[in-house]
């Protein structure tokens, strides 16, 4: 997901899943959690970030607009219960040369 958001800007409370982050540009932003908890963060470009399933509202509190690429993780079928048995891996083998 392409995130941007302007300098001043704020967004409602939303979630994501657990996702990785690679900053574009750097930025400050508060993030406002549920119960009212605040958090900020600082992103410099070019670095990547790991985080939990979140919910938030953000507000840009610097004095640029912010850009990052978000990765968000899917479950997979272990983790979501599905597909009890694990994964089917079929082995292939390469011809062999003479």
């Amino acid at each position: 997901m392409d995130f941007r958001l302007a300098r001043g800007a704020k967004e409602d409370m939303h979630a994501h899943p657990a996702h990785v982050a690679v900053f574009q540009s750097g930025f400050k932003i508060r993030f406002t959690l549920p119960g009212g908890r605040t958090a900020i963060r600082e992103a410099r470009a070019g670095e990547a970030v790991y985080s939990e399933a979140t919910a938030h509202a953000s507000e840009n509190i610097g004095g640029t607009d912010a850009h990052a690429i978000l990765i968000e993780l899917k479950a997979t079928p272990a983790a979501s219960g599905a597909g009890k048995s694990g994964p089917r891996r079929t082995a292939r083998r390469s011809p062999r040369s003479p």
